[in-house]
């Protein structure tokens, strides 16, 4: 039974993710689906966002710099060539990633909220949150490899 609510909730992280990224104008496909137990970042930045409540989940969505950058760029509708404003509007879908999983598992049942969104700009950085095994999830877009780690508890 265990097992089975947690695929239902990570469909609900794959599908909240899939509709947010095809707001913002992304063309996806799911790559796919494996499991990994790396505590470290595994991308030049990161998007550190998550829920808590009746579930507590951490997310961890990377991108290259390159990726990040491009990104930006679609959403502001113009160059975006400094890191800082790209990290912060890609933040932004972090922000709207966990606030679609909000409003899905709120749909489904599920008591939760939205946690604070955080930009890690750089690889290796090791995160408690990612000490236990994560599912990922791979997305390949027009603007490059979107990955999502995601843990349950």
């Amino acid at each position: 039974m265990q097992i089975m609510i947690q695929l239902e909730l990570i469909n609900v992280f794959i599908s909240s993710t899939a509709l947010v990224l095809k707001n913002y104008g992304l063309t996806l496909r799911k790559e796919r689906l494996t499991v990994d137990e790396i505590p470290k970042t595994t991308h030049e930045i990161n998007v550190v966002f998550g829920i808590s409540g009746a579930v507590s989940s951490t997310i961890v969505m990377g991108l290259s710099i390159r990726g990040t950058k491009k990104l930006a760029t679609l959403i502001l509708r113009g160059p975006v060539y400094d890191l800082a404003i790209a990290g912060n509007t890609v933040s932004m879908i972090g922000t709207d990633i966990a606030t679609a999983i909000v409003s899905n598992m709120q749909k489904i049942g599920i008591d939760v909220c939205p946690t604070p969104t955080t930009v890690v700009d750089s690889m290796g950085v090791v995160l408690s949150t990612l000490a236990s095994k994560k599912v990922a999830i791979n997305f390949d877009t027009e603007v490059g490899q979107i990955d999502l780690r995601i843990t349950l508890e």
